[in-house]
């Protein structure tokens, strides 16, 4: 009998045990965020501009009451920001933010600090509600600073485009999907020629964008670069040309594509390269920056003889043409391409000619030039793999959140099966004890009486 009655313990004891682990894993199964991809085509945001500064900037509005703040799109940060109301400002800032005056404002108990490239700002996260693309608003967490030392001109903050590269989870793309607002970690920047006072105008698009399709676009895979922060690639040549004459720097440097910076930087390599022919187009140039890491310009004095520009990516020539390259100031013509350093940055005269999709999910970048003219087509070095074809669920077809309707009365059937088996088992090996005891009492008492 005991042994029996140790056998039953032990085997109840493997069920609950069993019960437990099933438990467990349904928690695991209901903490999964379960949903149903629809695929949107890409939204639109509110107007960007290219301000006086040639800075790249867009119109975002935060909270309850709609706060307006301009600030600058920026590849390289995936931290945005904004001025406190009452913040130590070493430079004029024009709008701040109250969170008093939302509703929706709730602040984090984590504090952030940037002290990078000439600017400095601290303070805390908060989040609240943000509205920028098709007048939709979502929660997003951004940093607000009660001390500034930021000076460009009539801009508030930061807009951070970057990806994350690490496990914040703070930039504005991710922050759009989590919201369902869109279903691609992509975005592109298209802006147009018609300039108004305030600069030239253009439109951000969140998500897979119709205008870039494989025909139309040149691609190129995005890398990491040193730092592994930011997205970059290899630029393999550098040239100037006109109708008469043509200069070429074959040297490969990194580059990165940089939407808050508002030139171009070439490494020095390739000004070293070209100096020598400068005068074939009467230009010379200009240095500023410190005495051991100057930074130089081309400074031109005929129109006419105004050089193109030329960069090799992915073996195509990407051509930028004088006119969005050249600004005139005092009867005389200066580059927005810059020479300085070992590596490069692609800013905003590039995004001018050349309408961009950053796609995260294919780690490519995609140009859509203004114009034919503006691509020279050679041999694609690196290839992007063929897309995959999209199964999408049908509105009322199966979904995964079914699986966890039918797994838990499963369970429960499985388990309330296997106890009525080790009952019945149970109760079988306890008959069969009961008639061995009764066989041997009908022995012991056959004995006796004989």
């Amino acid at each position: 009998m005991s042994k029996n009655k140790t056998n039953f313990c032990g085997f109840s004891l493997l069920i609950s045990i069993t019960f437990i682990l099933l438990i467990s894993k349904i928690k695991c199964i209901l903490e999964i965020p379960i949903q149903t991809f629809n695929f949107h085509n890409s939204l639109k945001s509110e107007t960007i501009s290219i301000d006086k500064n040639n800075l790249l900037v867009g119109k975002i509005k935060i909270g309850s009451t709609n706060q307006e703040f301009n600030l600058i799109l920026d590849t390289t940060s995936c931290l945005s920001w904004v001025p406190l109301e009452g913040s130590k400002d070493q430079y004029p800032i024009q709008n701040h933010y109250n969170p008093e005056q939302s509703t929706t404002s709730k602040k984090t108990d984590k504090a952030f600090q940037i002290d990078h490239s000439g600017y400095y700002c601290e303070g805390e996260y908060y989040e609240d509600e943000l509205q920028f693309i098709d007048n939709k608003k979502f929660n997003f967490k951004f940093g607000v600073a009660n001390e500034t030392k930021f000076n460009p001109e009539e801009v508030d903050g930061i807009l951070g485009l970057a990806y994350d590269f690490n496990e914040e989870k703070l930039s504005f793309i991710n922050s759009l999907k989590i919201s369902g607002i869109t279903d691609s970690l992509s975005f592109s920047i298209l802006l147009n020629d018609d300039k108004t006072i305030n600069g030239i105008k253009g439109t951000m698009y969140i998500g897979k964008h119709e205008d870039f399709s494989k025909n139309e676009t040149v691609s190129c895979p995005l890398k990491l670069d040193k730092s592994k922060k930011y997205w970059a690639y290899n630029l393999k040549s550098f040239g100037l040309y006109n109708s008469v004459n043509e200069i070429n720097s074959n040297k490969t440097y990194q580059v990165i594509f940089d939407t808050a910076s508002n030139v171009i930087v070439l490494p020095l390599k390739y000004f070293q390269d070209i100096n020598k022919n400068l005068s074939l187009y009467e230009c010379k140039y200009v240095t500023f920056g410190e005495f051991k890491n100057p930074i130089y310009k081309l400074a031109c004095t005929n129109k006419e003889k105004l050089p193109n520009f030329k960069l090799k990516l992915n073996g195509q020539n990407f051509l930028m043409t004088k006119d969005y390259i050249f600004y005139e100031k005092e009867n005389a013509y200066y580059s927005k391409i810059i020479f300085n350093g070992e590596n490069g940055i692609i800013g905003t005269p590039f995004f001018s000619i050349f309408h961009t999709m950053f796609d995260k999910e294919k780690k490519m970048l995609r140009f859509y030039p203004k114009s034919p003219e503006y691509i020279e087509r050679g041999d694609i070095e690196e290839k992007e793999e063929p897309e995959k074809d999209k199964i999408e669920p049908e509105e009322g077809g199966f979904k995964m959140v079914y699986l966890v309707y039918i797994f838990i009365p499963l369970v429960i059937i499985i388990i309330v099966i296997l106890v009525v088996i080790c009952a019945k088992i149970h109760r079988n090996k306890k008959g069969e004890n009961l008639m061995n005891d009764l066989e041997q009492n009908d022995e012991e008492n056959a004995i006796l009486n004989n």
